[in-house]
């Protein structure tokens, strides 16, 4: 799974349980949201808070090797070892 970190107190704050290992995060640039690539090609928008998933998009068939959010639009880039 995946820990969300309370800096302060080493405490986990929120906790995603995961069917597939993270291979690839990303923050947007506003810190609102995290993008989480997974080694079975899903990537999951979540809400940085809380670790909430607010999209699973699929597509890829392979794991995510990369992430990027668009700076100033709301767009994000995805790679994978998909052809």
């Amino acid at each position: 799974g995946l820990y969300l970190i309370e800096l302060r107190t080493s405490r986990p704050r929120a906790s995603l349980p995961l069917s597939s290992s993270v291979r690839y995060m990303a923050s947007a640039p506003d810190g609102k949201h995290l993008a989480i690539g997974l080694h079975d090609g899903h990537l999951l928008i979540c809400d940085a808070a809380d670790l909430r998933v607010v999209r699973k998009l699929s597509g890829h068939t392979d794991g995510i090797t990369a992430l990027a959010f668009s700076p100033t639009e709301p767009l994000i880039c995805s790679k994978s070892d998909d052809y």
